[in-house]
């Protein structure tokens, strides 16, 4: 006997096969790729660059909230942090890139320098504006290692490639009787082949579902929901429906 499956059954059937491929692909990636990855971009020895960098910024950042909180006086060592953007905006000047013409920066290196004398002289307070550009010149310093980047980047496409590959091949080598539906009782009823199953488990799970940032997740959920054949698109498209099937298979 078959009926049309509820909304928990289909959810957790997802789940299991998704833990199990997950599983799959990450241990792929810890023993096979991640080794080669690390080596090929010099991810530990940028990484560890960076932790240290991280911790610069974030003293210097510790030291600007503080002397804005207690209202320190503006100091020689501000000038220079304010008046090096100008230097190296002099030293780097190219006619092509540069919006501002020569002599104009020249003319906002005097005016900063100008204004930070006068202002030391006067004892003036350190205020919001000065620990709003001091900030953005440490951002600015702050490089992005792209050893870090190019590990990270790696990993997520690997992991979501990953998944897609190995869903698909999970499927058609179990046509459909996959282990979380058999757990939960369900079976794919239909044209199950290569090709319905590349339909449903690639461009509609793998690209759809990828490329919508999930919402592709929400739709087939509310139509598994409120639907009355509870058939998803995927399910329509490729002519496949998911059924309740009264017998027990083995775990």
């Amino acid at each position: 006997m078959r009926g049309e499956p509820g909304t928990f059954r289909r959810i957790a059937s997802l789940i299991i096969d998704f833990i199990i491929i997950l599983s799959v692909v990450f241990t792929v990636f810890r023993i096979f790729v991640e080794p080669n990855i690390q080596e090929f971009s010099g991810y530990h020895e940028g990484l560890t660059d960076w932790t240290q960098q991280a911790e610069v910024f974030n003293e210097e950042m510790d030291r600007l909230d503080e002397r804005l909180d207690e209202g320190d006086r503006y100091r020689e060592e501000d000038l220079e942090n304010e008046l090096s953007y100008w230097r190296e905006a002099i030293r780097s000047y190219s006619s092509e890139e540069d919006e501002r013409s020569f002599e104009e920066i020249v003319a906002a290196y005097e005016a900063a320098k100008a204004e930070g004398r006068e202002r030391l002289e006067e004892g003036d307070r350190f205020r919001r504006e000065d620990y709003d550009l001091q900030r953005d010149l440490l951002v600015a310093d702050y490089e992005e290692y792209d050893a870090v980047v190019v590990y990270l980047m790696s990993s997520i496409l690997f992991h979501y490639g990953g998944w897609v590959v190995v869903n698909y091949l999970y499927q058609g080598l179990t046509k459909g009787r996959t282990f979380g539906r058999k757990w939960t009782n369900l079976e794919l009823r239909g044209p199950i082949n290569w090709w319905t199953l590349f339909i449903r488990e690639v461009l509609w799970k793998g690209v759809f579902w990828g490329f919508t940032f999930t919402i592709g997740i929400w739709v087939d959920f509310a139509l598994i929901s409120f639907s009355k054949d509870k058939r998803t698109i995927r399910d329509h498209i490729s002519e496949v429906r998911v059924v309740k099937e009264d017998a027990i298979y083995p775990i």
